[in-house]
């Protein structure tokens, strides 16, 4: 009984997230990433009322995670997008994930950024100077 009332008072909470800010696409993203490495991840989404709404704040699980969002508020039926920047250069190597609440007026909901973080060591090669990995900066959305 107390997971069918769980599972009804999440379900409240999403329909009310859907009547007013709605995500294009999917609430994660998935990818593989070298340590060092910058992600930009965007999370698209589209404000369905008829009144500007404003993000009250976009909290990060961790310090490896920012986050950028319209401090302006969205428009009526506009298009905009929440920014979570990770920074994987103190990630120990395997999985990983991280979350980012963003808060409204009317609830909250989670973003995710998931994946598998993997250590590249030097190439060395007698005679040579050992090459080291240049951290990448990569871009992915959630469409």
């Amino acid at each position: 009984m107390r997971y069918v009332l769980i599972a009804l008072l999440l379900s409240l909470g999403s329909s009310v997230n859907a009547q007013t800010l709605t995500l294009m696409g999917s609430a994660s993203v998935h990818l593989d990433v070298n340590q060092g490495d910058t992600v930009q991840a965007v999370f698209y989404i589209q404000n369905k009322t008829d009144e500007t709404l404003y993000i009250s704040q976009v909290a990060p699980d961790c310090q490896c995670t920012a986050a950028g969002y319209p401090t302006e508020g969205v428009a009526a039926g506009a298009q905009d997008s929440v920014v979570l920047y990770f920074y994987s250069k103190n990630t120990p190597p395997g999985p990983f994930s991280k979350t980012a609440v963003v808060d409204l007026p009317t609830g909250s909901f989670s973003l995710i950024i998931e994946g598998n973080c993997s250590i590249v060591r030097p190439q060395v090669r007698a005679g040579e100077r050992p090459v080291l990995y240049k951290p990448r900066y990569l871009r992915i959305s959630n469409r």
